[in-house]
């Protein structure tokens, strides 16, 4: 009797090889994408300029700053000394009771 169905030993693709359709796929988007770059930008920097609302303005005035200087890293613990007198060391015990 055949079994069907369930895991066989050299069935599929193997593990960590590429779809190919997906990277095609994503070939042909990357390309469209490049192909209206420049109207989105557009779009982007007139809503950032003139955007019904303060978030809209927002949203678009950091997407064309990530787009043209790269989203900023984050932090890790750790990986920047502070510095006594910089400007780092602010006071924002406001209105704390001083003990």
């Amino acid at each position: 009797m055949n079994e069907h169905g369930g895991h066989r030993r050299g069935a599929g693709r193997p593990a960590g090889s590429p779809n190919r359709a997906t990277v095609d796929q994503k070939a042909r988007l990357y390309e469209l994408a490049r192909q209206h770059a420049g109207t989105a930008i557009e779009a982007l920097a007139q809503v950032a300029e003139s955007g019904q609302t303060e978030s809209a303005r927002i949203a678009a005035a950091c997407a064309i700053l990530d787009r043209g200087y790269g989203k900023p890293r984050e932090a890790t613990p750790g990986q920047y000394k502070r510095q006594s007198g910089s400007i780092f060391d602010l006071d924002l015990s406001f209105g704390a009771d001083d003990d």
